[in-house]
């Protein structure tokens, strides 16, 4: 049934005073999970709506100022809650406005924050169905005066508490209810592409505050939306919460073809990954994506092959190449400096390659290493990046070398017996001349190549289009 309680709380108004407040605040804006600032935020406070401002290219902001701000005198302002449909409904008194509700969970971890104006109509309805069981704080603010009320999930049923919670031992708990009591202001950053975030300030002088921000992207099928899929696993992954993804209650997690467990605390989530590089690529035929993805800081070393799959909004499938020390060449300091020296950008319209000139061109390359008379466009020059080995470029040699150990060209170096892959399958991504492989080399194994309009190279080659760059990663245990 649910829980009626009434409460009277002693806040003040009546006329309007006005007073001046010094404010010195300041801090980094970064996205959740990475070290690297975030540009062009912009930051405000929730009371003090004139002062603004706009972090840098470092994420850097800061506010300051001596600004008026309204105060009013006390008097009584009896308010209502019901608990209604996993809902908290809030009723005031005529003429008494409710500005700001904030829930905050015992961590002291802001949870949810929701604004009214004097339009907004009666009661009051503040949807918690989202939490998850515990015991949170509701702060409601009516103008510059606050008071607390304790909101307990049990069993996924929600209730107001006349209990006092604060006899409990949990020492998270009174530090939470000791901050929301103490909060005179929200900050506030907002930008396009990302989700607000909302964070308290116990005091109008603070400085290093850090801000992180998450990706606001939908994901989907278009570009955008497979872009906002690859921006919501580097940001799970440097969290270390898989849990943040939007997944498909069936979704697979293969990792160097054996089904892992995707958890926090498993595997590649089991601490947050730096990551230091990324290079994607957009299958729009295939609604999937592939990256490539550095992790060079980390004190355990990676370099990741990363496929997603999405259908209907969701990431359905995660298939990763996980190399690491002991695997095919593995040196990702290496990979990290070739990959960020390299030009993978975007191919003017005209110049673009077909789907399956990309493919076949592509394939070409393991063809070659069965018939080493079957033609391949190579490019000229050509690099090609084994696990971290090589990546410097090589000038074409018309005639293939066998038993050679130069790995400049993509030409040479290849396997000198005869030998017949078969390829499982395929991502193409004609805006940027990507083709990814996904085979087995003794380990699983994924080839990405940069394809690109050469009509310099047909004389020699009988291809007006060339291999620019090859990528590899092997799973070798």
């Amino acid at each position: 049934m649910p829980c009626l309680i009434s409460v009277v709380s002693s806040l003040l108004f009546a006329g309007m005073s006005v007073q001046a407040v010094t404010v010195s605040l300041s801090g980094t804006v970064r996205k959740t999970g990475s070290a690297t600032g975030l540009s062009g935020v912009n930051v405000r406070l929730a009371n003090i709506p004139g002062l603004t401002a706009t972090t840098d290219t470092d994420g850097a902001f800061s506010l300051s100022g001596s600004v008026p701000v309204a105060t009013q005198p006390r008097h009584p302002v009896s308010f209502r809650f019901v608990i209604r449909n996993n809902s908290v409904l809030f009723f005031t008194g005529r003429g008494r406005v409710i500005r700001t509700i904030d829930i905050t969970a015992c961590s002291g971890e802001k949870v949810g924050s929701y604004h009214f104006s004097d339009r907004t109509a009666m009661p009051l309805a503040v949807p918690l169905s989202s939490l998850i069981p515990g015991i949170y704080l509701m702060r409601v603010t009516v103008g510059v005066e606050s008071f607390i009320r304790t909101i307990a999930v049990i069993n996924k049923g929600l209730v107001l508490c006349d209990r006092d919670y604060t006899s409990l031992s949990s020492r998270a708990f009174l530090s939470a209810k000791q901050a929301a009591q103490e909060m005179v202001d929200t900050i506030i950053a907002a930008k396009s592409g990302y989700t607000t975030k909302r964070v308290p300030v116990d005091t109008y002088n603070k400085q290093d505050i850090v801000i992180e921000m998450d990706s606001g992207c939908t994901i989907g099928c278009s570009r955008e939306g497979l872009e906002c899929a690859v921006a919501r696993y580097l940001d799970a992954l440097k969290a270390g919460n898989p849990g943040t993804m939007p997944l498909a209650p069936d979704a697979q997690y293969i990792v160097n073809d054996r089904t892992a467990t995707l958890a926090a605390g498993e595997g590649l989530f089991a601490a947050g990954l730096p990551v230091d590089f990324y290079r994607s690529m957009i299958d729009l035929d295939s609604c999937a994506t592939f990256t490539e993805v550095i992790c060079a800081s980390a004190p355990h070393q990676y370099v990741l092959g990363v496929r997603l799959d999405v259908d209907d909004s969701l990431i359905t499938k995660i298939y990763t190449v996980e190399t690491d020390e002991g695997d095919w060449l593995f040196d990702a300091d290496n990979y990290l400096t070739v990959s960020r020296r390299e030009n993978w950008g975007l191919v003017p319209e005209a110049e673009r390659l077909t789907r399956e000139q990309l493919d076949l061109g592509a394939r070409a390359y393991f063809e070659f290493w069965g018939d080493k008379d079957f033609k391949v466009p190579w490019g000229d020059p050509c690099a090609r990046l084994e696990g971290g080995m090589g990546g410097y470029d090589g000038k074409l040699r018309d005639e293939y070398a066998g038993g050679t150990t130069h790995w400049g060209s993509c030409s040479v170096g290849v396997p000198e017996d005869d030998m017949t892959l078969r390829i499982k399958e395929s991502l193409v991504d004609r805006d940027y001349g990507m083709v990814v492989l996904f085979l087995n080399l003794g380990g699983t194994d994924s080839h990405l190549y940069r394809i690109i309009k050469d009509e310099s190279l047909l004389p020699r080659t009988g291809f007006d289009y060339g291999i620019r760059y090859v990528h590899t990663l092997t799973e070798q245990r």
